[in-house]
């Protein structure tokens, strides 16, 4: 198995310098590690709680997976602070901030986890060799009104032209915050013009869009999904959709 994590140098110190947070067996540690980059009492003591408290593997979980075998052969990608400006800033901001995995193989997202560690949510899919399991059910796509999710780098042009067509338009961080609002329904689409998101970002909610019956594709070619090869090159733009009828009478609005 292949592990590949977002490459980032770091976070910078109040003195502009880059530190590399380490976690280590002793909260102690992680808890001066934070206090370099970040400045509420709160937030290092939620954070260093989160990264050390024991984890437990639910029944209904491995009820739900049970008979699943993935390939022997995989890659996964790991993004450890998506949203991390909202991270740095803290405050409400922090509902934004997620980690992602991703599994791929053969370049086809198989499985996924997002986790909000502030909200303490945490959704998971698979989506392989027939088997489609997720933890959260497909949202209703039936409103006459359609919400799409853009980047803060779309244009103004883009957004005008999205109202104009009657389409509510929303701008909040963080790719993997986006996706998921995809898949819960609290968005129609994510709509990506820019190359601003990575394989890191794409990947783990992919699988879980996947396992609802959605897909993730590109404009120039809405028939192509997002494909996976490890790359740590820029994704093309693209639109994310569980209502593919949708999706297609977005991308002619905007031709």
């Amino acid at each position: 198995k292949q592990w590949y994590q977002r490459r980032v140098r770091g976070f910078p110190d109040r003195s502009g310098n880059h530190v590399k947070l380490e976690i280590s067996e002793d909260p102690d540690n992680t808890r001066r590690l934070l206090s370099l980059v970040l400045d509420e009492e709160a937030v290092i003591e939620k954070l260093t709680t989160a990264v050390h408290r024991s984890l437990a593997v639910h029944d209904d979980f491995l009820n739900k997976i049970s008979g699943v075998k993935l390939p022997e052969v995989l890659s996964v990608w790991i993004d450890p602070i998506d949203s991390t400006k909202s991270y740095i800033v803290g405050g409400d901001s922090l509902g934004s901030v997620t980690v992602l995995v991703g599994v791929h193989h053969a370049g086809v997202p198989i499985a996924g986890v997002i986790t909000y560690p502030f909200t303490k949510q945490q959704i998971w899919g698979i989506s392989y060799q027939g088997n489609n399991i997720t933890n959260t059910p497909k949202p209703s796509i039936s409103s006459p009104i359609k919400t799409v999710f853009v980047s803060n780098h779309e244009s103004e042009e883009r957004r005008d032209k999205l109202r104009s067509l009657g389409y509510q338009v929303e701008t909040p961080t963080g790719a993997g915050f986006k996706l998921g609002a995809v898949i819960l329904g609290t968005a129609s689409f994510y709509y990506v013009s820019k190359r601003s998101t990575f394989q890191w970002d794409t990947c783990g909610p992919h699988a879980i869009i996947r396992a609802l019956g959605g897909e993730v594709v590109f404009i120039s070619n809405p028939a192509q999904a997002i494909h996976y090869n490890d790359s740590s090159e820029p994704n093309d733009g693209f639109v994310a959709y569980l209502d593919k009828v949708g999706a297609e009478r977005l991308l002619r609005d905007l031709q």
